[in-house]
């Protein structure tokens, strides 16, 4: 499995994923967009989102169906928090059932809901109203 950055003329195929899960599309210039690939097959895509200067966003986390259960979604966000500073604070709105997911790779609860960036509390209200499953705002560094 190999994970590496997502290329300019990959963003049909990227904001195709996006649109047939109901995602947010991504915007190139504004994150950094990880793809992963086995034997040439592209198996799944995760982000992190620019939202204000040492604040940004992980999420868009999407593995192809072949492709589950292989550890995958684990490999994509790890490449990505490796390309954050260590003092960077990384927010994440998870699906509820993903939870445990996400803190096993280092996410904690947020203490200060009230100092989390208007763009990532707005997102977390969008997702409360799109998607049936519940979602939780995570963090790394808050």
């Amino acid at each position: 499995m190999k994970i590496r950055e997502a290329l300019r003329e990959e963003m049909d195929w990227i904001n195709a994923q996006y649109d047939a899960i109901a995602f947010v599309p991504s915007d190139f210039d504004n994150e950094l967009i990880a793809v992963a690939e086995e034997a040439q097959q592209k198996a799944g895509i995760g982000r992190l989102v620019n939202v204000a200067p040492g604040v940004k966003e992980l999420g868009g986390m999407f593995v192809a169906d072949a492709f589950r259960k292989k550890g995958v979604a684990r490999k994509i966000v790890q490449f990505l928090l490796d390309h954050c500073p260590p003092t960077q604070t990384t927010y994440c709105v998870a699906f509820n059932h993903l939870v445990d997911f996400y803190k096993s790779c280092g996410f904690g609860d947020v203490k200060s809901p009230e100092k989390a960036p208007a763009e990532v509390v707005s997102k977390l209200d969008w997702c409360q109203t799109q998607y049936t499953h519940g979602n939780t705002l995570l963090v790394i560094n808050e």
